[in-house]
């Protein structure tokens, strides 16, 4: 028995996602915690794990426990540990959020970041080579990625785009290529190439990139016809045209950010992990689990999506092998089923959606003091030292 157990004191464990375009989600968890400390001083005993499932924050979650250095590349950052090891986090190159709201259009965003800082990694020597996905503003079918490592991408040209070897690829090009040619020294050669994938999603398809995805980076219903032909187009040339023959068309995961795991795939052979593997492995995550009274998580949508290799999935999956009670705290939630949405707890609830997104971290604070004595073990801890929120 622990020294919490002995004194009564219930450990509340925090292991949240980032809130997109709101809050990261150690900041997150600051929030939540606090307040919980607040209402109930000297009765909890708090820990904090921040998680991602390979999009934002994949790279604050794994520098600790890697003991990675980031190091500049352009505007973006790419870590390196022990020499051989590289973690790329696509969204700190390709992400949605670092595209203005009125901006967002996966016809005109690209991948192209990524796949220069794949290639840095690789030409400062190193061998093992982690990306990863999720965040992404991007649905170009990693076409832009596979240009920055050197595929030679020909288009038929038209006003919109006049050169046949584009210098940038975009979304719009998809349905454009004519070839694609692998460089004579090949794309990573030599390298392991591994995929933290926060989706099982294939590439093409009614449960495809385009049809899950694209309509929140900005996509109507006519761009997500165009990208669509383009995706079955693109997964073509990627089975009938480069060495390793891979059809990613229907491969789980492969249409992760926007396609670009199907493209990364099919030129490397690159294997796909669920990214919050990566990061719960990394961080001890099953023992924090099992070392606690109560388990925090959330993100900022929780929907049917969530449970397609999402962090709150498998926080709930570690929490019920180990029976232990969770609280889902999100910023808003939809389609959960029947049965499923018992103590989850939602900010557009009580606040409004301005309020939710710019000021995040005092909506969470209220959110919890209003309804904290409800969540399980809390409440038997009789009630709460205030009750004031935002």
């Amino acid at each position: 028995m622990d020294k919490a157990e002995r004194e009564g004191v219930v450990r509340v464990l925090g292991c949240f996602d980032s809130f997109k375009d709101s809050l990261e989600a150690d900041l997150v968890a600051d929030a939540v915690l606090h307040a919980i400390a607040h209402l109930y001083p000297g009765r909890v005993e708090t820990r904090s794990l921040s998680l991602s499932d390979g999009g934002n924050g994949f790279l604050n979650a794994l520098k600790g426990p890697l003991a990675l250095k980031l190091a500049s590349y352009g505007s973006s950052t790419r870590p390196d540990c022990a020499g051989r090891l590289a973690v790329v986090e696509m969204a700190s190159a390709s992400g949605l959020e670092k595209v203005p709201l009125d901006l967002r259009n996966p016809l005109h965003t690209t991948t192209e970041g990524t796949g220069q800082l794949m290639q840095h990694a690789f030409d400062e020597g190193h061998s093992h080579i982690i990306v990863g996905m999720g965040g992404s503003a991007t649905n170009d079918g990693g076409l832009g990625c596979l240009h920055a490592l050197g595929v030679r991408v020909r288009i038929q040209p038209d006003d919109e785009d006049p050169e046949e070897h584009p210098p940038i690829v975009f979304g719009r090009h998809l349905n454009k290529v004519t070839s694609l040619t692998m460089p004579e020294s090949g794309v990573l050669k030599g390298a392991t190439v591994e995929i933290a994938s926060d989706v099982d999603n294939p590439f093409v398809g009614e449960k495809g990139a385009v049809a899950v995805f694209s309509a929140q980076k900005g996509a109507t219903e006519e761009i997500q016809k165009r990208l669509e032909a383009g995706m079955h187009r693109v997964a073509g040339f990627y089975r009938d045209s480069l060495p390793l023959g891979i059809d990613v068309a229907h491969l789980p995961g492969a249409g992760s950010a926007g396609g670009l795991t199907g493209g990364i795939v099919a030129t490397t052979g690159a294997k796909i992990k669920r990214g919050i593997e990566f990061v719960a492995e990394a961080l001890g995550l099953e023992e924090a689990i099992k070392g606690s009274d109560l388990v925090l998580t959330g993100e900022g949508r929780y929907d049917t999506q969530t449970q397609h290799g999402k962090t709150v999935s498998e926080v709930q999956k570690l929490a019920k092998k180990h029976h232990k009670p969770v609280v889902v705290i999100c910023g808003s939630k939809k389609d959960i089923p029947e049965g499923e949405d018992h103590h989850v707890y939602e900010l557009v609830s009580m606040y409004d959606l301005d309020t939710c997104m710019n000021r995040t971290a005092q909506s969470l604070d209220g959110l919890v003091r209003a309804n904290a004595s409800r969540f399980p073990v809390l409440s038997r801890l009789g009630a709460p030292q205030d009750q004031a929120s935002l």
